[in-house]
């Protein structure tokens, strides 16, 4: 699958590690093997902070820089996740934050063509307009459509 592929190209402390698959029938997988978030998703880390105290500006800039670290690395090696959103960002005991979930990823190193129409993927709140009208743009800006994502993120 694209998750898969794509998952097993990029190898970073803030991509999740998938470890296997596995097939109950026949060219179907059925689940995914990865590596453990006990602190879960971002949104239940926010609800289970908030509700014991509050999220700290400090520990805000540290989740959000280890976010971007990851959204560089992907970047770096020519992947679009366009779906950054709460849910695909887990947590792990340490604190470091793991990118999830590259269904919809986009894996641009052997395109060679210098605009692209954009595909309608993602979840619509968290999208940029460009990707919700399906515009043509210049292949060299797809890195902004996952920062335009995080920018509508609730931190």
């Amino acid at each position: 699958t694209n998750e898969i592929r794509i998952s097993n190209k990029l190898r970073n402390k803030n991509i999740i590690n998938i470890y296997g698959e596995k097939e109950i029938i026949k060219d179907k997988i059925d689940s995914i093997v990865m590596e453990y978030a006990k602190q879960g998703n971002l949104r239940n880390f926010q609800d289970k902070l908030l509700k014991k105290s509050y999220l700290s500006e400090s520990l805000l800039c540290y989740l959000t820089y280890q976010i971007l670290c990851g959204l560089k690395y992907c970047h770096m090696n020519k992947v679009v996740h366009f779906d950054i959103k709460p849910q695909n960002i887990v947590i792990d005991d340490y604190l470091a934050v793991k990118i999830i979930d590259f269904s919809v990823a986009l894996d641009y190193s052997k395109i060679k063509t210098k605009s692209i129409k954009l595909p309608y993927r993602g979840t619509t709140l968290y999208m940029a307009p460009e990707v919700i009208k399906n515009k043509t743009i210049n292949i060299k800006d797809l890195n902004k459509f996952d920062l335009f994502s995080l920018g509508m993120t609730p931190l």
